[in-house]
């Protein structure tokens, strides 16, 4: 989620800069590349073993927050059949 953010952050960025000065666009790639290079030193720093753990750790907790996610998304809808339960 974090990297969302920052994705999102970064686009909104070159969306308001190229407004005023058009630069050319920055693909959703060529972003992704950026950051990798970015944070391979700290990946190569922590180790495998700990880089594993940390993507297992994210991966579940997204997991968690999407299942979380889509039951709210279901008790919002109104359905004829939850009426009697009002």
């Amino acid at each position: 989620m974090t990297l969302v953010t920052l994705f999102e952050d970064l686009i909104g960025e070159l969306e308001a800069d190229a407004r005023g000065r058009p630069r050319g666009r920055l693909s959703l790639e060529s972003l992704l590349e950026m950051v990798a290079g970015t944070i391979r030193p700290a990946i190569e720093a922590s180790g495998l073993e700990t880089v594993d753990a940390a993507t297992t750790l994210m991966g579940m907790s997204l997991d968690l927050v999407l299942a979380d996610v889509r039951t709210a998304a279901r008790l919002a809808i109104p359905s004829p059949a939850a009426d009697h339960l009002l």
